[in-house]
This record gives C-alpha cells, sequence and structure tokens, in this order.
C-alpha cells in the first residue's frame, strides 16, 4: 500500500516538473501565449474614397509582419463652398516626404490638367492655395453642384479626396453682360468719380491702388483725362477672366485702346487687371477733318458706333421735296460709321464722292463717265430705331439734288448697312 502512494506521488512530481520547465522556456524566449501583434494595413485612396489606415489582425500561428507607422494622408480646406474665383487654402499631412503631389478637380474623378502641384516637407506636411475655376481646361464649364479636390502622386494615383460645394459660373452669354456692365460702370466712374473705381477692382488690385499705383495703370490707360469711350462686347475666349476691349478718345483729341480682364471673386464680377492694345494713339485718327457726328448702338451688337463726318461748304437749295431731309439733314462732304475709336475700329460704312461701302461690301458707285460726274456732296439725317438710320440725298457743287433719296440700315442677315428701297417720305 506504501508502495502505491509513492509510485503516484513520484508520477505526480514529475508532471508539474514537466510543466514549470515548459513555462519557464517561453518566458526566458520572450513569447506570449495564444496572441500575436495586430498589422496594419494601408487601404489605397479614390476620387471619392480618401485614404484610410485600418488594423486587421493577423491570424494565429503566422508570422508577425512589420507594422506600418505612417499616419493615413490627410487632406484639408478652408472654405469647403464656393463659386469660381473662390480663393481655397488647401493643406495635408502624411504624405510621403519629398515626394511630389498634385490637386486636381474631380466630377467625381479626376480631370484635366493639375490645379498645383506640392511638394511634402520632411514631416509629410505641405499647403497651398488655389483658385476655383469656372471650366474644365477643355474650355467647357463646370455645371455640377459638388466637385472634389483630389490629390494624387507622380504616378496618378489618387491619395485622398474630399468634396467641395460648388456655385456654377453663370452661362457665358450672361456672363459676359454682366462683365460688359462692369466695366461700362467702371469708365462711367472713372470720367466722373474716380474714387467709386476702387470698390470694383478685385481686392489685389486694391491693394495695389493703395500702395501706389495709379489707377490708369491698372486699367491701361493714359494719364489725362478721358472725353469718351465705347466698351465693346466681351471677346470669345475660353478662360477664367472675360476680356472687355474699350475703345477711348482721351481729352487731346488722341485714341487708344485697352483690355479689360474682368473675373469673379467671391461671386461678384470685378476688374482684375487690363493692358493697352498697341497700335496708334494719336491725333491722327480719324484725322483733324473729321468730326463727331452722334453714337450709338445702331446694330444691335451691344456696342456704341460712332458716326463721324467732314465737312463741307457747298450750301444746299433753299427746299427739297423730302420733308424729313429738310428738317433734319445736315450738309457733308463724306461720313464713316466705325465701331469705336482709334486704327483697330471696325468701319461699317463708308459714304464718300466717289462710292459707297459696307464694310468689304461696295454698295453704289459715283464715279462719272465724263458726261455724268459723281456728287460732290451730302444731305444726311440719322433716324435711328426708324426702318432706315440714313438718308442721304447726293447735291452737286450748286447745292442741287443729283439723284435721289438714298436710304440704309443695318441688315442682320447681311451682318452690314443695305440699301433699302423704301419710298419717299
Amino acid at each position: 500500500m506504501r508502495f502505491l502512494q509513492r509510485f503516484y506521488m513520484s508520477i505526480a512530481l514529475l508532471a508539474l516538473l514537466a510543466a514549470c520547465g515548459s513555462a519557464s522556456e517561453q518566458s526566458a524566449a520572450g513569447g506570449t501565449l495564444g496572441t500575436r501583434t495586430p498589422r496594419a494595413t494601408v487601404q489605397p485612396g479614390s476620387a471619392s474614397d480618401p485614404t484610410q489606415v485600418a488594423a486587421a489582425p493577423t491570424p494565429f500561428g503566422a508570422e508577425p509582419t512589420a507594422v506600418v507607422d505612417r499616419p493615413a494622408p490627410i487632406l484639408g480646406f478652408t472654405p469647403q463652398s464656393g463659386a469660381p474665383g473662390t480663393q481655397v487654402e488647401v493643406f495635408g499631412s502624411g504624405y510621403l516626404p519629398g515626394q511630389p503631389i498634385v490637386l486636381r478637380i474631380g466630377l467625381p474623378q479626376p480631370v484635366g490638367e493639375a490645379l498645383t502641384s506640392v511638394i511634402p516637407d520632411e514631416q509629410g506636411s505641405w499647403s497651398t492655395t488655389v483658385v476655383m475655376p469656372d471650366r474644365l481646361p477643355s474650355g467647357e464649364r463646370i455645371t455640377a453642384t459638388q466637385v472634389y479636390l483630389v490629390v494624387m502622386d507622380d504616378s496618378n494615383q489618387a491619395l485622398a479626396s474630399a468634396p467641395f460645394t460648388f456655385t456654377p459660373s453663370q452661362p457665358l452669354e450672361e456672363a459676359h453682360a454682366a462683365a460688359q456692365a462692369l466695366v461700362e460702370q467702371v469708365m462711367q466712374h472713372y470720367t466722373s468719380d474716380m474714387a467709386a473705381v476702387d470698390a470694383l477692382l478685385t481686392s489685389d488690385r486694391r491693394a495695389q491702388v493703395a500702395s501706389g499705383r495709379p489707377l490708369n495703370d491698372v486699367l491701361g490707360l493714359l494719364q489725362m483725362p478721358v472725353n469718351d469711350y465705347i466698351v465693346h462686347p466681351a471677346l470669345d475666349r475660353p478662360a477664367d477672366a472675360v476680356f472687355i476691349p474699350v475703345d477711348v478718345q482721351y481729352n487731346d483729341g488722341s485714341t487708344g485702346q485697352t483690355l479689360i480682364s474682368v473675373a469673379l471673386e467671391n461671386q461678384q464680377w470685378r476688374v482684375a487687371g487690363a493692358e493697352a492694345v498697341p497700335g496708334d494713339s494719336s491725333n491722327d485718327w480719324p484725322g483733324a477733318e473729321w468730326h463727331t457726328l452722334t453714337s450709338g448702338d445702331f446694330n444691335g451688337d451691344g456696342a456704341n458706333d460712332v458716326v463721324f463726318y467732314t465737312a463741307t461748304s457747298v450750301q444746299p437749295s433753299a427746299s427739297f421735296n423730302d420733308d424729313f431731309l429738310q428738317a433734319n439733314a445736315q450738309a457733308i462732304e463724306s461720313l464713316m460709321i466705325v465701331d469705336g475709336y482709334g486704327p483697330l475700329a471696325k468701319n461699317w460704312l463708308s459714304i464718300a464722292p466717289q462710292g459707297i461701302i459696307a464694310a468689304d461690301t461696295p454698295l453704289i458707285s459715283f464715279s462719272g463717265d465724263g458726261n455724268l460726274p459723281g456728287p460732290t456732296a451730302f444731305l444726311v439725317a440719322l433716324d435711328p430705331g426708324s426702318s432706315s438710320l440714313i438718308n442721304l440725298l447726293p447735291l452737286a457743287g450748286d447745292g442741287t439734288a443729283h439723284g435721289e433719296v438714298l436710304r440704309f440700315n443695318w441688315s442682320a442677315d447681311a451682318g452690314g448697312y443695305r440699301l433699302i428701297p423704301i419710298p419717299a417720305r
């Protein structure tokens, strides 16, 4: 009996010693029983889902891998909404130091050229400023009300993105009309209340004026008073800004043209700059012999046309059969209607004793055959808004009528002035 008790105690002691020895070996090896260190997995970013870092456990029994301690790329910006022209402060962290990245517009997939590029610093951080465009590089206007700012690496892989609430720009026709109206307002103030122009400039141009830059230089004008001006429709150029040509006549009689650029700033059209258009801005155009008869938008293109004339010594006869001419006409030697001031202005209509030309289209030739000399002067009366803008009677040298009354008006179909067969009044 005592032998069996001693036998069982010996077996129990051996089992205990074996268990303690196994535990000591594992402890000395620095291991843990039944667990493994979690593995960090980097999920690739997309244009609609910013990059994230997620922890996934390593299966029991597998070899542990190195832990990725680089933080997920972060993209932030302010403001988070706006219209074309909005300045957006953009920043990021958690990017590969020294590796170039670019920022693109996403709809939601990134499209077009980069808005900007930047290189993260040693900590993987960066910051920059971008201006929200109103259209894609292709010239197509952005009409979406939500776009994305997308960060991409030099392999065109999206690293992070976030939505931006976008207020689309006006349709092209409305934008051009609004920009033209702003320039009209600027020129009105420039000729009457120059201080009021300041509020119509972009913030950086206002700062330049405040620091001493002359306002006329900002507007591409000479440093002298403006006597008259004509604001033309916007040029058809695909760009973030709208370009408005302005013909200018200064008080010394000289002329010139400036191209004023207008851009959106905080959803308001403002003058962003200007440059003088190269060309002759001397007193030689159209010449000292030419005088201004009147001006107005006679062809409906939204811009003022100028009617110039040269005087004549011919004295018209006391009476004519046309009552309208009798009451409103003026004797002239020649006349022209041009689209603005300066040598770059388009000549819509030229009337001279040799003939009448509408732009590049001859309408009437007065060249005689030796027996029938052409007219010496004309009696002209303008009737804006009627079916015949120009009422013209050729005159002989003695002041008598040299033919019938001729009437001209703008033809939208022909894109120029044309002779109209209207009976005499």
